[in-house]
């Protein structure tokens, strides 16, 4: 029976220890390039230049916007990926950190998900200039992104968290991650709309969170069509359950990552 005694959050100071890394850690990235926080931009730019020339062009896809919608996908689809794969090695790569002070092993994915989210709001920023001039967005609409957005988080997080925690003691599965994602890549309708797909298939589909939470940002973002709300639902209350897992666990096993990174 799990012991929820055990159960606790990071304190104020060590909240300011992980704000303080994540700034840390933006402003090394940036000194690492002359374009610094621009690559953040031109990134997401030069794939959506890639897949529109591939299913754009050579395989003749047909989608309003195109553009403009495999710009969307990417943005929303690099911000979970990226955050949730950087996250679940985290530990490992802060192990002489570790070594020096004590600070809660849960700090370290959580700052790399801070720094992710940054990059995301910057990539946001262009995505929403860019639609503004196409089809501007219906102001009415700004709570239900704001929605979608925070299960996005959610789920975002909690999945760094458990994943983390798994790879710490069985490092394999970070080899297998990278073939899972780019496994869902291709299923999570990030470069096609899932709505002209069989009924059948769209079914499937909604059953991967990475594809609803995907298709209803892009979708009431380029079109101002308001996501089903039962999916959405589903995915908060999973990942707030996860959520909650991931945290005790770090609590349960924080004494015991040191002996596995």
């Amino acid at each position: 029976m799990i012991n929820w005694g055990n159960f606790k959050l990071p304190s104020l100071r060590h909240l300011e220890v992980m704000l303080r890394l994540s700034w840390f850690n933006i402003k090394k990235e940036f000194s690492l390039t002359h374009a610094g926080f621009l690559w953040w931009i031109i990134e997401p730019l030069i794939l959506m230049l890639l897949y529109y020339l591939l299913f754009g062009i050579i395989l003749n896809i047909q989608t309003e916007n195109f553009l403009v919608f495999i710009l969307a996908g990417i943005i929303i689809w690099r911000w979970m990926q990226i955050s949730i794969v950087q996250a679940s090695t985290a530990m490992r790569s802060y192990k002489s950190l570790n070594s020096q002070f004590y600070v809660p092993k849960i700090i370290f994915p959580l700052q790399t998900v801070i720094i992710n989210t940054c990059k995301y709001g910057v990539a946001l920023s262009v995505l929403l200039i860019i639609v503004f001039y196409t089809q501007p967005p219906n102001p009415s609409h700004i709570l239900i992104h704001v929605g979608i957005f925070t299960v996005q988080l959610l789920f975002t997080v909690a999945c760094a968290l458990l994943l983390s925690v798994l790879v710490s003691f069985i490092p394999d599965v970070r080899n297998i991650l990278s073939f899972v994602f780019r496994g869902l890549f291709y299923i999570s309708g990030v470069l096609f709309d899932v709505t002209r797909l069989p009924e059948k298939l769209q079914f499937y589909l909604q059953l991967n969170p990475f594809s609803v939470l995907i298709e209803s940002q892009r979708n009431l973002l380029l079109y101002d069509q308001i996501p089903s709300v039962m999916p959405l639902l589903w995915i908060l209350f999973g990942s707030s359950i996860a959520l909650l897992l991931g945290i005790y666990l770090y609590n349960r096993f924080d004494k015991y990552f040191a002996k596995y990174i």
